[in-house]
């Protein structure tokens, strides 16, 4: 409820509502992982709307949590690094953003994690470092990791296609 209230009507206030009932219920059933859940949602709006510098410090202090739980929920760990890198690359914290973006592809293949949804990351991923690099002015690494992501058009959500058709044409 409150992902759908937060995209429909972005009223974070109806939406805040919805996160605090549920973190209310997860910590009377103790429900570690859905507690993470929580936590990440809360990244996750920041993430939205381009607050990478509070979304990164979420994740920071989550990830030892979601590490401790991967077994359990490979996904919120892929899905936090995810944010996590991102974010980095955002706030041109480019070795950082690698750091984790390396972690992210450990997870190909993996058993417990969609291969669908790691490589819909992966290209997403990689459309943001081709545009840090273009931010910097790095013109032939941006070009380079556009055509990484070229042949994986069809993986792409419509941000990251329009990200990637964006940054062709600058």
């Amino acid at each position: 409820l409150y992902t759908e209230t937060f995209w429909a009507s972005h009223d974070t206030i109806a939406a805040k509502k919805y996160i605090d009932l549920a973190k209310d219920y997860y910590t009377k059933i103790n429900d570690k992982i859905r507690l993470l859940e929580v936590s990440q949602l809360k990244a996750y709006e920041k993430y939205a709307i381009g607050d990478y510098s509070s979304c990164r410090k979420i994740i920071l202090k989550d990830l030892p949590k979601y590490r401790n739980h991967k077994n359990k929920d490979a996904y919120n760990l892929l899905f936090g690094l995810m944010m996590l890198s991102v974010s980095e690359f955002q706030l041109n914290m480019f070795h950082d953003g690698f750091k984790h973006y390396s972690k992210i592809k450990t997870k190909k293949g993996a058993p417990d994690i969609e291969n669908s949804v790691y490589y819909v990351y992966n290209v997403s991923l990689k459309s943001y470092i081709a545009q840090a690099h273009y931010q910097k002015k790095n013109i032939d690494s941006a070009f380079i990791y556009l055509h990484y992501i070229d042949r994986d058009k069809n993986l792409m959500h419509f941000n990251t296609l329009k990200r990637y058709y964006t940054l062709y044409r600058d």
